[in-house]
């Protein structure tokens, strides 16, 4: 993580490679099922050389089954992404808080706040789960803010110290 200031404001960078619970929960999601891929292939081949031609009907459910597991694998592989490569970035200045993500240098996300209607901002351990939180849940602590009547998060993967010192950071550019 590095803390940036300048003359009128401050903010911090989250780099790829910080988050090591994305690549532990990336590699297991994405091996998990790159295996269970690989295994109904193999079955599949061999299912289709030990039986007559009417046991390959047998074959389609074994080859199509593994495919509703294909949302872990796509989780696993992003999760892998973004731990490897995904960049946040929170820029405060007088006039507004700006969030940004990156995943392979490309920007996927650019949120800006209002500084005046920014409230509560704090360390949040944990967020309550809801399905859009899955993955901060399974990451760790965050930044949070109350914008209107929303809760938004940055930061994703942080400890405790590390975001009071992100807070501290940009509470200064007040």
């Amino acid at each position: 993580m590095q803390i940036e200031r300048t003359v009128d404001s401050a903010g911090a960078v989250f780099p790829g490679g910080y988050r090591k619970q994305a690549l532990v929960w990336g590699a297991v999601l994405f091996g998990g099922w790159s295996l269970t891929m690989l295994f109904t292939a193999v079955m599949a081949v061999f299912l289709a050389q030990v039986s007559s031609g009417d046991a390959a009907i047998a074959i389609g459910p074994i080859l199509v089954g593994p495919a509703g597991f294909s949302p872990f694998g796509f989780l696993g592989a992003y999760l892998l992404l973004w731990g490897l490569s995904g960049t946040e970035s929170v820029r405060r200045t007088p006039d507004s808080l700006v969030t940004r993500s990156f995943l392979l240098g490309i920007p996927i996300s650019t949120r800006e706040y209002a500084a005046n209607e920014v409230k509560r901002l704090r360390y949040s351990p944990l967020p309550y789960m809801r399905p859009w939180n899955l993955w901060a849940a399974i990451l760790g602590g965050s930044v949070a803010l109350d914008y209107g009547a929303m809760t938004f998060r940055f930061g994703i993967g942080l400890s405790e110290d590390d975001a009071s010192e992100v807070l501290s950071a940009i509470a200064g550019a007040e």
